[in-house]
């Protein structure tokens, strides 16, 4: 059991990671490079701020300046200390006022501090000693606390990086952080939008292939400007179409002519056949070239039903089309012993070829000859709308296979036994798409099957 669902497992997660567009993939890729940038520079910058002692040491004073200065700005009273001792050893504060008078000293370790006596011009001042792993800080910041001028004189002893830590930290978010993140966005925000716009051409030119179709297939793709390479993309695909529509041409134009040629002998075979005295070997000889004469009729409107391109002032009226055909295989129906009743809601027009919803409508009466009892009958309904139905009391079609024998060459009885080729839901499914419209399948109320043409209605433009 596990073995046979591990296939199943890997194919679910190959479309998974398939279904990730390029755009994405692209995005995706950008966004791990502008954060591998930031990254790089944050380390570059902390390992060389982190040796350049004279600058740490400048930028911690002023940080311990600066939260004294602060708390004095509060009216909080003594400024707190907030010492580590596992690295810091020892630490002094003092405050002066502008007449050179202490107005707070911190100093349980008796490091030297600033004495009175200092220029009142001075604003910045820092000096630093080191020794065996031991090093001594010292210096002076001049602060506005409450509209006066104080002198904040800051000593550090201590040993390691640790005591840099604050420094450090302040460094990389003022002039590698706040700097480099947004500017790193806004450079990656600018490339997503290149690559979306580079792609453009690319997903243009997926909606027009998806909205090819074998009756369009003379259609070809815009070239864009630019990308070459989006170019070269397109015109490989533009080339690949052509060979395409030769071949399609060539296979439609062999099965037309083949069909053609095949008409007349088979009329021939069937009037020679009807010279023969009465045998059973003649009635099978009969049945068989009349299943090949159908075959052959489905396979020019095969031809027809692919090549259709529906012009834009094509009208056609259901219960003419309906009404007309009905009367022309009236005497076919009865001859296989059933009969036609037609109904109509009234004339429903819509757009299309006249011609080949007629041999759509054709196919689906020629199925419920096929299918229906002896000497039941098969309804014709036009309407309500545009939609032209055909009832018969069949089999009917089972709901799991209503989508299989839409296609060619499927036979409801899936043996040589079962009529026909399986050509001719397949033919109307094909008209229809080409009509826009489609081909439902339900049962009949009576038993049998319903099967309906629908149509898009006619777009009838009001007067102004």
């Amino acid at each position: 059991m596990t073995s046979g669902n591990a296939p199943d497992l890997q194919r679910t997660q190959g479309r998974t990671r398939g279904d990730r567009g390029l755009f994405y993939q692209i995005s995706v890729r950008l966004l791990i490079v502008t954060a591998a940038f930031v990254l790089i520079n944050t380390s570059i910058v902390i390992a060389m701020y982190a040796n350049d002692r004279p600058t740490l040491a400048s930028d911690m004073i002023t940080i311990e300046a600066e939260r004294i200065a602060d708390h004095l700005r509060r009216g909080e009273g003594t400024p707190p200390d907030r010492d580590d001792t596992s690295v810091v050893r020892a630490k002094a504060m003092v405050v002066y006022d502008r007449n050179s008078q202490q107005r707070y000293l911190y100093n349980p370790g008796n490091l030297p501090l600033g004495e009175a006596g200092f220029s009142l011009d001075l604003h910045e001042e820092t000096s630093r000693e080191e020794q065996g792993g031991q090093f001594y800080v010292s210096g002076m910041r001049r602060h506005v606390v409450n509209g006066e001028p104080v002198w904040i004189g800051i000593a550090v002893s201590g040993r390691g990086t640790r005591p840099f830590l604050p420094a450090m930290l302040r460094e990389l978010r003022q002039h590698v952080l706040l700097p480099t993140i947004p500017l790193s966005l806004l450079l990656l925000a600018f490339n997503i939008v290149v690559v979306k716009r580079m792609l453009a051409p690319l997903h243009k030119a997926a909606r027009e292939v998806n909205d090819l179709h074998p009756s369009l297939v003379g259609r070809r793709l815009q070239v864009p400007e630019s990308p070459r390479e989006v170019r070269a993309l397109i015109g490989a695909v533009n080339r690949a179409i052509e060979r395409l529509e030769h071949a399609i041409g060539s296979l439609k134009n062999f099965t037309a002519d083949a069909a053609h040629e095949l008409r007349t002998p088979l009329a021939v075979m069937m009037l020679s056949i009807d010279r023969l005295s009465a045998s059973e070997i003649r009635d099978k000889l009969r049945h068989d070239v009349a299943g090949m004469t159908r075959l052959v009729n489905q396979m020019l409107d095969i031809a027809h039903a692919d090549a259709l391109v529906i012009p834009e002032d094509a009208r056609a009226d259901l219960d003419e089309v309906a009404r007309e055909l009905v009367s022309d295989m009236f005497p076919l129906a009865v001859g296989n012993g059933h009969s036609i009743d037609f109904h109509s809601h009234g004339p429903e027009l819509v757009k299309g070829v006249p011609d080949m919803i007629e041999r759509a409508l054709r196919n689906l009466i020629q199925n419920a000859l096929a299918y229906a009892p002896r000497y039941s009958a098969i309804d014709v309904v036009v309407g309500p709308g545009p939609r032209v139905t055909v009832h018969d009391s069949g089999v009917g079609i089972p709901e799991s296979v209503r989508e299989s024998v839409q296609t060619r060459f499927w036979t409801h009885q899936r043996d040589r036994s079962s009529p026909g080729a399986g050509l001719g839901l397949a033919i109307v499914r094909s008209i229809m798409e080409a009509h826009g419209g489609c081909l439902e399948i339900a049962d009949a109320a009576g038993g049998g099957a319903s099967v309906s043409l629908v149509l898009p209605p006619l777009k009838t433009t009001s007067a102004p």
